[in-house]
């Protein structure tokens, strides 16, 4: 399989994390891909545009990190990501929505202070940056209840902290939130998430 890859991007971690979590990794090639790069053949791939995307053996292709997620845990027999039935599933389901979230905000935010004075909202990054808040705040109080194991929720969440420490450090997102602090110390000592730290390309 051929994963479309851009090294700054979470959703592509996020699908990276995923990969090694479920041993999928080993499978998988992947393509650099530039995907600002107007003359690139992403569209071949995804007619979005985006990054990740996932080629097939087959030659079908996946695409959206939440979609190629759940294919690499659906075909891993030993360890999932996402739990299969109950209230598991759900909560897992809810926090990847909730730290997607924050990952989405994050990207918005920074794309708008970006802009040139004079086109930038200073109102929607204030409302970005409420958002990313109030989502670390909830996060904060349901520390204690995270599985043990990985799942698509915490995975997203350890993701989306790196992305804060990648994009926005001046947030300070540890600051009032030692729970979710000492998790994502922990989080982050795993090797699925040592091998996939951001760095821009050289």
């Amino acid at each position: 399989m051929q994963l479309r890859f851009a090294p700054t991007s979470p959703y592509v971690r996020k699908v990276c994390v995923t990969a090694i979590e479920t041993g999928m990794d080993d499978l998988i090639e992947r393509v650099d891909t530039n995907f600002k790069d107007k003359s690139s053949d992403l569209r071949n791939d995804n007619p979005l545009g985006k990054v990740p995307a996932l080629r097939l053996k087959n030659g079908d292709v996946l695409f959206d990190s939440l979609v190629i997620c759940e294919f690499l845990d659906s075909i891993n027999d030993d360890f999932n990501v996402f739990p299969t039935y109950g209230a598991k599933r759900w909560d897992a389901l809810r926090q990847h929505a909730q730290a997607d979230g924050i990952i989405d905000a994050t990207w918005l935010r920074r794309r708008e202070a970006l802009r040139d004075e004079g086109k930038k909202s200073e109102s929607m990054i204030n409302h970005q940056a409420k958002a990313i808040r109030h989502a670390l705040d909830a996060f904060e109080g349901e520390v204690e209840a995270f599985d043990e194991d990985p799942t698509i929720g915490t995975i997203t969440l350890g993701v989306a902290l790196g992305y804060l420490d990648f994009r926005a450090p001046e947030d300070d997102w540890r600051d009032g939130r030692p729970n979710l602090t000492t998790w994502y110390e922990t989080f982050l000592a795993r090797p699925s998430m040592q091998a996939t730290i951001p760095a821009e390309r050289p």
